[in-house]
Order: structure tokens, then C-alpha cells, then sequence
């Protein structure tokens, strides 16, 4: 059974969402990100990380190894082509920003 529902910015919470003129460090590297996963291009992607990034795959109990930035490199080399981001959100904690993303096939 396929899901009917279809992601209509028109009925976000966020559509009338105005990029201030002064973005925060942290607002740049969130749409530094949203870019490069629009384009769609790994070593976009992986440029908008850290050398100590931790990249978990849920749930826990998958049992799926922690992947640091060149593991998450091969990784999202491997599946990049499954994939599109349908869905991210962002948690700002200072200094970390956690994405959580929800993915769907193309």
C-alpha cells in the first residue's frame, strides 16, 4: 500500500519563513547544507561537515556502526543514488547543530 500523502510547502509551518539579513554561524551552515543536499552531490554534502562528525543511523537497535567522516564518505557514496531527502530538521545546541532527516526513494 503506497502512501498518498505528497509534501506541499504551502502547508508548512515555515512558508512564510524570511532569511534574516545578519544569518546566525550556525542558520549559514544549516542552508550551506540544504543546498548542497538540493544539488545532491556528495562532496557537497561532506563539506558542510566537521572532522569529528558522528553520523548515527536509527534506530539503535539496527546495531549500525557510528560512521566518522570518511566512513560516512564511502557511506553516502554507496547510497547516495537510493535516496532524497524529503524531510530535515535541525536542533541548534551550542556549538552543535543535529540534522535529522527523513529520506524517501526516488
Amino acid at each position: 500500500m503506497s502512501s498518498t500523502h505528497h509534501f506541499n510547502p504551502s502547508h508548512s509551518p515555515n512558508y512564510g519563513f524570511v532569511m534574516p539579513s545578519k544569518p546566525s554561524l550556525y542558520m549559514r551552515g544549516y542552508m550551506k547544507y540544504i543546498e548542497a543536499i538540493d544539488i545532491w552531490e556528495t562532496d557537497a554534502i561532506l563539506d558542510c561537515f566537521d572532522e569529528a562528525l558522528e553520523h548515527r543511523i536509527l534506530p539503535v537497535p539496527l546495531g549500525r556502526p557510528v560512521l566518522n567522516k570518511n566512513s560516512y564518505r564511502e557511506y553516502i557514496r554507496g547510497v547516495i543514488s537510493l535516496f532524497r531527502i524529503q524531510k530535515v530538521s535541525a536542533t541548534c545546541s551550542n556549538p552543535r547543530v543535529v540534522l535529522h532527516s527523513t529520506n524517501s526513494r526516488p
